[in-house]
């Protein structure tokens, strides 16, 4: 990313507004409703001042002169305009928002009908300060139609502080077919092989691409698990890179998801490509080098391996050899089933779970009352547990988010400017290890914990045990707080 300079433009509120994008703002509603007479949100980041709801697109177009990362869930944004018809929502935001979180708002507010909007405005009135997140939750339960859902479905979205990617894969759906009038589905497939192996000690038997069609589904599911980022984090890095490559800035290519499906009775490899228009001869051939080149993360050459009743399937890709054009007639595919294609599993990512809320409050604010607690993450949605804690209530907190004990989980022991744990399996958890950490950190006062952070963050934290090797810093932590004031610490973030 370049670092330009930043050109302020300064917007007054009740005038129209033309943004770098070129994109003049419009009021929302007509006088007979009076209630969506105003209807925006602006929002400044890194000194540019956006009006929002604003598609991927332009805010792509929009930073690229200046450094203005929109993408990053950072709070480091300012609101100066948050207005949902009449009501001004600016003085129950936090001092720092996320752009994105403020994007999707502006969208669903967008969408409300006069009766939404009188019972948004209702409800938002009553609280003195509130989260963005808890605003989207409202928002989706008022007009769940706004995430792609249907209003009488008995189906609840809910924004969990981590699937904002998936929540907005409606929106960004809208927003293709609003900038390209001719945006389509295409289907790229590859040639699967598939071998079935029942016990290790005897050789894999090839399945033929008809009997392999049986295992559709859960090859499916298995293809969706593995490519899905790990945090919400890794869901956005990179994510306006893409468009600077070859296939997305010069040859229409919006989308790509990696897939298998049946097609004439035998399984097959597929890419699903949302492109802007049809594509030609050499737009396919650019993007069938773009597919076999490295989109299936190295499956071409190394087999992928799926769990059957039978023992354990083995995939094997082939190159690209056949493209399917809904712009051709070659595929149909009614409004509904276009947006499926790009998002099939969005739903089982945006499902409410009863009997849990997120929790918004950012780690520094949780800190202030529970200084170190363990973080369990699964499925997108996170618990924490104050240290030190029962194993009985670390049962139930899994319970909460639907996790089982044999369910890969992120587990983090976290304090505000201490230390994070990564990547811990609940097997490997020893909570008493834990309680022990909590319980020493607590003990310490500010100027002690401080020391103690920066000692951490100059260990080399690869490998295992890292639990160990905490309760071992901990044990020297009056020698090495003596050689550490005594000489100049160096620290290496990527260490940790």
């Amino acid at each position: 990313m370049k670092i330009g300079k930043v050109c302020r433009k300064e917007y007054r509120c009740g005038e129209k507004m033309q943004m770098e994008t070129g994109r003049a703002w419009k009021s929302v509603g007509t006088s007979e409703e009076k209630i969506l007479r105003k209807n925006r949100i602006v929002v400044e980041k890194d000194g540019v001042q956006i009006s929002l709801p604003m598609s991927d697109a332009e805010m792509m177009r929009l930073k690229k002169p200046e450094y203005c990362d929109l993408f990053l869930p950072m709070y480091t944004a300012r609101c100066l305009v948050a207005e949902a018809g009449t009501a001004d929502l600016r003085g129950k935001l936090p001092e720092g928002v996320w752009v994105q979180e403020m994007n999707l708002l502006a969208y669903m507010l967008q969408q409300f009908k006069p009766q939404q909007m009188e019972c948004f405005q209702k409800k938002i009135s009553a609280a003195s300060k509130m989260h963005p997140g808890k605003m989207l939750n409202l928002a989706l339960a008022i007009c769940p139609e706004a995430a792609g859902v249907e209003k009488d479905s008995g189906f609840c979205p809910q924004y969990t502080g981590e699937n904002l990617f998936d929540l907005m894969e409606y929106k960004r759906f809208q927003d293709w077919k609003r900038e390209y009038v001719s945006f389509q589905i295409a289907k790229f497939y590859f040639p699967v092989t598939v071998m079935q192996t029942s016990d290790p000690c005897f050789d894999p038997v090839e399945l033929t691409a008809a009997e392999a069609a049986a295992y559709q589904r859960q090859i499916s599911e298995m293809i969706a698990r593995n490519l899905q980022p790990d945090s919400s984090w890794s869901d956005w890095e990179g994510y306006d890179r893409l468009y600077e490559l070859a296939p997305y800035k010069e040859h229409s290519l919006l989308y790509e998801r990696p897939d298998v499906e049946v097609w004439n009775g035998e399984l097959w490899g597929v890419i699903v490509a949302g492109a802007g228009r049809l594509l030609t001869e050499k737009d396919i051939e650019v993007l069938k080098k773009h597919f076999d080149g490295g989109i299936w993360d190295g499956w071409g050459e190394h087999s992928m391996e799926v769990p059957s009743p039978k023992g354990c399937l083995q995939l094997f890709l082939s190159d690209c050899t056949e493209v399917r054009q809904q712009a051709k007639g070659e595929l149909a595919f009614t409004e509904k089933e276009m947006f499926l294609c790009q998002s099939p599993y969005f739903r089982s990512r945006i499902q409410m779970i009863t009997g849990w809320k997120p929790d918004f409050r950012r780690d520094r604010e949780y800190g202030k009352r529970h200084p170190v607690w363990l973080e369990l993450s699964c499925n997108r949605r996170s618990v924490r547990i104050p240290l030190p804690a029962e194993r009985d209530q670390v049962a139930e907190e899994l319970k909460r988010i639907q996790a089982n004990p044999e369910q890969r989980l992120y587990i983090r022991i976290k304090a505000p400017d201490l230390f994070p744990i990564h990547d811990l399996r609940l097997s490997a958890m020893d909570l008493p290890a834990l309680n022990q950490i909590a319980e020493q950190v607590q003990r310490m006062g500010s100027e002690k914990a401080g020391r103690f952070h920066e000692i951490l963050l100059d260990k080399n934290w690869r490998g295992p045990n890292r639990v160990e090797k905490i309760r071992e810093i901990l044990e020297r932590f009056p020698k090495e707080e003596k050689e550490h004031k005594m000489e100049p610490m160096k620290v290496d973030m990527r260490q940790i």
